[in-house]
């Protein structure tokens, strides 16, 4: 990787990661030149979230999800894995003695699929009697992913590792 570096370097080639993490794990591991290499931050386009929301249908939404007016959300948006810090959500979330306070997982176990597997069925175990109070969207695509940004009131990202690509 050194030599790949050092040839980029002689090439005058420019790298563009999407974020400082990378690029700095790139330069560490292969010696580019800082010079040669850019961030090209990762980001989403604000113009989407501009639309004048219509609230009958942000109500509508939340109907459909189980959820009443007074209802308190918690949105957790990304895979359902250990790295992106999930279980040390549920596990926090299981503790909370409110039931005006629902917890919204929007994401899939791999992508937009939603498998059951031995994660998942470990967090629903944690869940126990708070599993009501806790809805799986499954993946939503990123359209629709802002009317579920706007019902919420808090949204969480409780990953525990270095996020190269975070699109939350």
């Amino acid at each position: 990787t050194i030599a790949m570096g050092k040839k980029f370097n002689e090439l005058n080639s420019k790298i563009i990661g999407v974020s400082n993490y990378i690029i700095n794990s790139y330069i560490e591991k292969t010696n580019a030149s800082e010079k040669n290499c850019a961030v090209l931050h990762n980001c989403i386009d604000k113009s989407a979230y501009n639309d004048i929301i219509n609230k009958f249908e942000l109500e509508k939404l939340r109907k459909r999800m189980g959820l009443k007016s007074n209802d308190f959300i918690l949105l957790y948006v990304g895979r359902i894995n250990e790295e992106k810090g999930i279980r040390e959500l549920i596990n926090a979330f299981s503790k909370i003695q409110n039931n005006d306070i629902k917890l919204m997982i929007c994401g899939g176990t791999w992508g937009s699929e939603f498998k059951n597997n031995k994660f998942l069925n470990y967090l629903l175990e944690v869940l126990d009697k708070k599993v009501d109070d806790v809805i799986f969207t499954g993946y939503i695509n990123s359209e629709d992913l802002k009317n579920y940004y706007y019902i919420s009131d808090i949204v969480i990202i409780p990953s525990k590792v270095q996020e190269a690509f975070g699109m939350v």
